[in-house]
């Protein structure tokens, strides 16, 4: 009675029957799984990871997975895995899912070596493997993933050979935590890539190819600098998010581990990471060249950057190129880093430099660099100080750009409308200035043939006046030699007088005296030396007004002499004309020399 009276009561409360039920049925078989099938299994909790880093593992002996697998559990150690001492090591998991359902996982080591899993299929009944990892196609986009199921309440058994002779040359200890990520998350995180990436690829595809319209309507290089930033933003955003491991399955990488056991690696994604990134710097360098106009603005920080880009070549391409095949992997994320902030800074110097000297356009491009600047700045001194990449800060740098290096092109584009219509105005002005060049050219050209008619007019009339001068000239040499014979004459006559009076006409000697005093006074009448006078003035037009001006105590006898000296008359010439002797002409002249030179 008391036992049915219990059970009717327990019967009474359903909910408390089956959780009680429920609670010891879980009891019962984790310490079944505990006890029966290894102690080191590990039981499924119910969040989105499940990261393991207390495992066991088996050095590598030339162990096929049978071997593996009837190796006793206390053939697995607890130690970490040695590269130097191995090429490989065996790692067993065991895994207890509670829950009802099968439970869809991704497996992956927390760093990036290569392994192969092997896990129990049920559908096929046998055991399979997946090789996984930087030596392995997968035809997924992240290296060492691998999906996994884990059977309902079941004990899930993992074997792991992590493969690790490519680091033997490191004598470090590994220690790569086991990560199990829940299907349903990865794929959400997946897709939520895989559609940023397409977002912003087509994002930088369509400024990219509008601003190539652009370069090609104004022929700006600046637009075509900032197509091949768009550019390398592209190739760097492809690998960065590992889109290239679908599309490019090759097998080239490097490998290096550090003393505490962190393993670095450079595969065909990471080096054309480091190719874009040199495509975006040095484009954005050409850019910040062109933009600025820094080899009128800014001579010496034109050929700073100018060193920058090619320094930055040789510093990233070169080292990525002598790590990625083979020959030596080189620790050079802190030396380019650096680098990369001095590039930013001496862009930013050369903004300043050239707005202190008052142009408009470095308010612009300093405005539209500024947030670009600190998330590349900041994704810099994240790798310096972490010696890792930043998870957003160079996406943030990328599509930060896009849109304000876009606004500064609109910026640019404004103010060289501005300078076209500045210049269009000097067009029109200049246009002007032709016009009234053109203007002033016809008058001077109608003012020069007036001078050259004016000038042909005078020279007709010097050429006259030379004629009327000659003829005068003749006519005075006429007069000159006419008074010459009639004063030669007078001379015959007065010495026949003379001889009258001497010989046969003495009685009438007063009378002769006075024909004799006639013809002497007639030798220097003023009408002769008058009609002289007028005609040499017609030749010598205010002779005799200057050379009194001049030499105002001079006689009328010396301006007459000086006047017959003028016209090259010989001395017998004038001592004709004056009747007197050649002598006296000399004797004159000498005198009238010494008055005028006396002044």
């Amino acid at each position: 009675m008391p036992n049915r009276y219990v059970v009717s009561i327990l019967m009474k409360n359903n909910k408390v029957f089956r959780d009680l039920i429920c609670r010891l049925r879980n009891t019962f078989l984790l310490f079944c799984t505990l006890f029966v099938f290894d102690s080191r299994a590990q039981t499924l909790p119910g969040t989105r990871f499940v990261k393991i880093i207390n495992y066991s593992v088996l050095p590598e002996s030339g162990y096929s997975l049978n071997d593996v697998r009837s190796q006793k559990h206390n053939s697995f150690h607890t130690q970490s895995m040695q590269p130097s001492k191995t090429d490989a090591y065996w790692i067993k998991l065991n895994i207890y899912n509670p829950y009802p359902n099968n439970e869809l996982y991704v497996f992956a080591l927390s760093q990036q070596i290569n392994y192969k899993l092997y896990h129990f299929d049920a559908i096929s009944n046998a055991w399979v493997s997946q090789s996984v990892g930087l030596n392995a196609y997968t035809g997924i986009r992240m290296h060492g993933k691998v999906p996994v199921t884990l059977a309902a309440k079941a004990l899930n058994t993992f074997y792991l050979r992590v493969d690790v002779q490519d680091l033997r040359s490191y004598n470090v200890n590994l220690n790569p935590a086991l990560v199990f990520e829940k299907k349903l998350s990865y794929d959400t995180n997946e897709q939520m890539v895989v559609a940023a990436y397409i977002i912003c690829c087509f994002i930088l595809f369509s400024f990219a190819l509008y601003n190539l319209y652009l370069f090609y309507i104004f022929k700006d290089k600046a637009y075509l600098y900032y197509v091949v930033v768009q550019v390398g933003a592209i190739i760097y955003l492809t690998a960065d998010k590992l889109i290239m491991n679908i599309f490019l399955p090759l097998k080239v990488y490097n490998m290096y581990a550090d003393g505490i056991g962190r393993v670095y690696y450079m595969d065909i994604n990471l080096f054309f990471e480091h190719i874009g990134v040199v495509i975006m710097l040095c484009g954005f360098v050409r850019f910040t060249q062109t933009f600025l106009n820094t080899r009128v603005a800014a001579p010496l920080y034109h050929k700073l950057l100018n060193i920058h880009f090619y320094v930055y070549i040789i510093i990233e391409v070169i080292p990525c190129l002598i790590i990625i095949s083979g020959l030596y992997f080189l620790q050079i994320t802190p030396l380019v880093n650096i680098y990369i902030l001095i590039m930013v800074a001496s862009c930013v110097a050369a903004a300043i430099a050239i707005y202190r000297k008052g142009q408009r356009i470095a308010k612009y491009f300093l405005s539209a660099y500024l947030l670009p600047m600190i998330f590349t700045s900041g994704a810099a001194l994240y790798n310096i100080v972490y010696n890792a990449g930043s998870p957003y800060l160079p996406e943030a740098a990328i599509i930060s750009q896009i849109f304000t290096l876009a606004i500064a092109l609109v910026a640019r584009v404004k103010i060289i409308n501005e300078e076209l219509r500045k210049k269009d105005i000097e067009a029109v002005q200049l246009a002007a200035d032709v016009k009234l060049a053109e203007y002033q050219r016809l008058l001077a050209e109608e003012e020069n043939k007036t001078i050259n008619l004016t000038i042909a007019l005078e020279k007709e009339h010097n050429q006259l006046l030379k004629q009327q001068l000659e003829s005068n000239q003749r006519e005075l040499m006429g007069n000159s030699l006419h008074l010459q014979q009639k004063n030669r004459l007078l001379a015959d006559l007065t010495e026949k007088v003379h001889k009258m009076d001497a010989g046969t006409l003495y009685a009438n000697n007063e009378a002769l005296k006075s024909i004799q005093s006639t013809l002497k006074d007639g030798r220097y009448l003023d009408d002769e030396w008058d009609k002289f006078k007028l005609h040499f003035e017609q030749v010598h037009p205010d002779f005799f007004k200057s050379l009194l001006k001049q030499h105002p105590n001079l006689t009328k006898y010396e301006l007459r002499l000086y006047a017959y000296f003028h016209i090259n008359l010989s001395t017998k010439e004038i001592a004709a004309m004056l009747n007197i002797a050649p002598s006296s002409v000399r004797q004159a002249k000498a005198r009238l020399n010494k008055k005028m030179n006396s002044r």
